[in-house]
């Protein structure tokens, strides 16, 4: 995190927490270089320094703490009030999937929020994580903004008591013009640009009328990608994720009659909870080879133990060979019948407690593959989700990859028909240049969905050809593809 990204990049975290942040970078910005080593000695104590990374194991449930603000990176406002890493945290949620002595995974959060930057891949990851393992998130006062938008990717939010808060889900973002501050010490910046939209909200001026409108874009586009996550990440509607997503945060029961949360719960008691809950958890059949039961035998070669016997049997030798005991059964065909009957039903008996449990574990194997696919779902895909609970074999990961695929291609398609029932351009009929101003057309009114929508799909082409594009300039691209000419 650097002072262009405190001062202009769109956040999700309570605004009184980053007007403190801002203050702080402020006073760099001015020169006021802050002193860890005084402020650690007039306060008698080290301050709380960013959150380590990694996760402790207790019970078999690995609990991992985000406490802070969240950024990509350690900087200098997690030294001074501590913080968390998204890389860092993503990096744990996917050693604690792959670590085998976790069952579940349980995220404990004291969080304002952070950086759009960074969260959206550590919410992915929790969430791929509950596709293969239990996992909860317990708050510790308070989840709000990026915290919450990660912490509600777990298959189950809970709050630590009454008044531990929740939500805020919102985004924000400020301009700062800092012209007359360097005027005070001397010093003019003249910007050079190329490209329409560059640098169409500068620092070195006052915020024009284009400049404000591109910056809310961009912040409505950010708000309706994180409504979309929570809706899916929490299974409700768009319309009931946004009637969560006002910007308020809810306190205690509030936050649980809304639909942010799923109840109370203490920390050890829940896991507790999870531990039990998870007790012989196994992956689903898709993801381990079946244990193939052993056939049951059809030829018994001699008398089971205990079984009555019906001849004498010629005394065998250590050296008895499958040839001996095959002349016997020949010149002995009742006796050997009624041994080979014994001897199956003795065997059937003794596989009977291996073949039930196979039974029982199977079942339960297929509701959770079922319930995981159900868990994809996104409403208009109901005939696919329901081909794939019938497969027998598509996971709940596998599911939501195809579900999402498909929405994709719908929404692609829909954009194309408009493209082509759009109507055609009134062709230029020369007109003088204050008539041409007097019938300007009107702005266009630009739809954060569809800027949403748009950044998604260059998000992944760009992640296609081995590029990592953040949020906010997904965002950018897509206006500028999608509203040429809005801003001007």
């Amino acid at each position: 995190m650097n002072l262009v990204d405190v001062l202009y990049s769109p956040w999700a975290i309570l605004p009184e927490h980053l007007t403190l942040m801002r203050q702080i970078y402020g006073a760099h910005l001015r020169g006021d270089r802050t002193d860890i080593a005084a402020l650690e000695a007039r306060r008698g104590a080290p301050l709380s320094g960013p959150v380590p990374g990694g996760y402790e194991v207790r019970n078999g449930v690995a609990v991992i703490p985000v406490r802070g603000a969240i950024a990509q990176r350690m900087s200098l406002m997690q030294e001074v009030s501590g913080g968390t890493s998204s890389d860092l945290l993503t990096r744990d949620i996917k050693a604690a999937v792959e670590d085998k002595k976790v069952r579940a995974l349980l995220l404990h959060i004291d969080s304002p929020g952070g950086t759009v930057a960074g969260t959206e891949g550590a919410a992915s990851a929790l969430f791929a994580a509950r596709q293969l393992k239990p996992t909860a998130t317990l708050s510790d006062n308070l989840v709000a903004s990026a915290a919450y938008w990660i912490g509600s990717a777990a298959s189950k939010v809970y709050l630590g008591s009454q008044v531990d808060r929740l939500g805020s889900i919102g985004i924000v973002a400020t301009h700062r013009n800092i012209s007359r501050m360097e005027e005070a010490a001397g010093i003019q910046t003249t910007e050079i640009t190329a490209g329409k939209y560059k640098r169409i909200a500068s620092q070195y001026g006052p915020l024009t009328d284009p400049g404000r409108r591109s910056i809310q874009e961009e912040v409505d586009a950010i708000y309706e990608i994180f409504v979309d996550f929570v809706a899916q990440y929490r299974s409700v509607t768009h319309e009931q994720a946004l009637a969560m997503a006002d910007g308020k945060v809810f306190m205690g029961q509030q936050a649980i009659d809304i639909g942010l949360a799923d109840g109370f719960h203490s920390l050890e008691g829940l896991i507790a909870e999870l531990n039990d809950s998870t007790a012989g958890w196994e992956p689903p059949p898709s993801r381990q080879a079946s244990a193939a039961l052993p056939p049951l035998a059809a030829v018994a070669t001699g008398p089971p133990p205990g079984a009555t016997q019906l001849t004498t049997l010629p005394p065998l030798s250590m050296t008895t060979t499958q040839e001996q005991v095959a002349q016997w059964a020949a010149d002995n065909q009742e006796a050997a019948s009624i041994l080979r009957e014994e001897g199956a039903a003795t065997e059937r008996a003794e596989l009977q407690p291996q073949i039930e449990k196979a039974r029982a574990e199977g079942a339960e194997a297929e509701r959770e593959r079922v319930a995981g696919v159900r868990a994809a779902l996104i409403p208009g895909h109901e005939a696919l989700i329901e081909k794939f609970c019938a497969d027998g074999k598509t996971t709940g990961g596998e599911a939501a990859l195809a579900v999402t695929a498909a929405e994709r291609e719908l929404r692609e398609a829909a954009a194309s028909s408009r493209l082509t029932n759009a109507t055609p351009a009134v062709p230029f009929a020369g007109v003088s240049e204050g008539q041409r101003e007097a019938k300007a057309p009107p702005k266009a009114e630009i739809n954060p969905r569809a800027v949403a929508d748009k950044a998604r799909e260059i998000a992944e082409q760009a992640k296609a050809s081995g590029t990592t594009m953040p949020i906010e300039q997904a965002c950018i691209k897509a206006r500028e593809a999608l509203y040429p000419t809005s801003n001007t």
